[in-house]
């Protein structure tokens, strides 16, 4: 029998690698979600070796910690705070600090979310657009700061509206000299400062953060970066987030996630639309397809197997743009896989998944990692 803060543990552990994806492929902000509570509740920290593999990190392993608290012990129905914290290093020679984490104030009338990471990560780069050849890609890598605080104030049930700042700093960009960099002009490609401020709104009904069976979930974020707020670059970007779960019979769900980024200005790379990843559009390498407009949507039933083991089926279609009348039927990726799920906390509905994942330009790639895509 777990006890509550081991439970606790494991879950925040999906925390951090949500910190280590986000700091390795682009920006990403957190969203407000739940994490177990006990109504006989101790402060602790706790302290573990992590593992995980994707194809943009192959192997990666992690000495992660968390400081697991409430601000009000007296109050049963108050959520968890979780502080992450940890160090990872991968077979590609790619290193992560990383701290953040969720405070929920008393009464959950205010919410803190927070993302702050260091990185130095060998990347690959196929240059802008949604027609990109499939033939190679440029290596390149670079060094980095980024930071994202966000308040959260509950405006009615399950409505959350919020402030946002995000501010990246690129130390370090090394590419090849005449290659894709220089080739497409890419916004960014030296060291810059970016700095943005945003406003949030957020409606929540899953009954589970990690592994809901019904509810749905949409996120609104607005940003806009200028030299007021001490960027380099003057663009806005929109980004919009929806979730819905379906159960078709105990134990089968049905997920729909959509996912779209519309930045528009002056953007450098790195806050460009990104097609790919462990999230959405399985199969792609996080980045494969760049460009000012991103949108993509996925479906994936879920279903139970035997004792703690689970399957999924996927399919999803995406694509990147750089004006809207760019957004065409025939221009569709497509990415479609399978899965295994391993329920590590069957209770606290803790998996463990193995996908596999194809697109139609050739690419296939697999996934060992803590929780669900989405």
């Amino acid at each position: 029998m777990f006890s509550s803060r081991i439970i606790g543990f494991c879950l925040v552990i999906i925390l951090f690698f949500s910190l280590f994806t986000g700091a390795s492929a682009q920006t990403v902000t957190p969203k407000i979600d739940s994490i177990a509570t006990s109504s006989k509740y101790k402060n602790s920290f706790l302290l573990a070796p992590l593992i995980s593999n994707t194809p943009e990190t192959a192997w990666a392993f992690a000495l992660a910690g968390v400081y697991i608290f409430k601000t009000n012990k007296k109050d049963s129905t108050l959520r968890t705070s979780t502080l992450p914290m940890g160090v990872a290093y991968t077979t590609r020679n790619q290193l992560l600090a990383a701290f953040g984490g969720t405070v929920f104030f008393p009464g959950e009338k205010y919410i803190l979310k927070m993302e702050n990471t260091y990185s130095q990560f060998p990347d690959r780069f196929w240059g802008l657009g949604n027609n990109t050849a499939d033939n190679g890609y440029e290596n390149y890598s670079f060094t980095q700061f980024f930071i994202n605080p966000h308040v959260f104030r509950k405006i009615y049930k399950g409505y959350f509206g919020g402030l946002g700042w995000e501010y990246q700093q690129v130390l370090e960009l090394n590419y090849a000299q005449g290659g894709y960099f220089d080739d497409d002009n890419v916004t960014g490609r030296r060291p810059y400062k970016m700095s943005n401020l945003g406003i949030l709104l957020n409606y929540d009904t899953r009954n589970h953060a990690y592994v809901p069976n019904k509810g749905e979930l949409l996120n609104f974020e607005f940003y806009s970066s200028n030299e007021l707020f001490g960027s380099d670059f003057k663009f806005q970007y929109v980004e919009i987030e929806l979730k819905k779960f379906i159960e078709l019979h105990p134990g089968h769900v049905l997920g729909l996630h959509h996912l779209s980024l519309l930045s528009f200005g002056d953007v450098p790379f790195r806050s460009l639309g990104a097609l790919g990843g462990n999230s959405i559009m399985r199969g792609y390498y996080t980045g494969r397809f760049r460009d000012k407009l991103m949108a993509a949507v996925q479906t994936e039933y879920r279903f139970p197997i035997y004792w703690r083991f689970g399957g999924v089926a996927f399919a999803g279609v995406g694509q990147v743009a750089k004006e809207f009348y760019d957004f065409k039927a025939e221009r569709l990726k497509y990415s479609i896989g399978t899965g295994l799920r391993f329920a590590l906390l069957k209770q606290e509905k803790l998996n463990v998944r193995f996908d596999v994942a194809w697109g139609n330009h050739g690419s296939f790639n697999y996934y060992v990692i803590l929780a669900e895509s989405f």
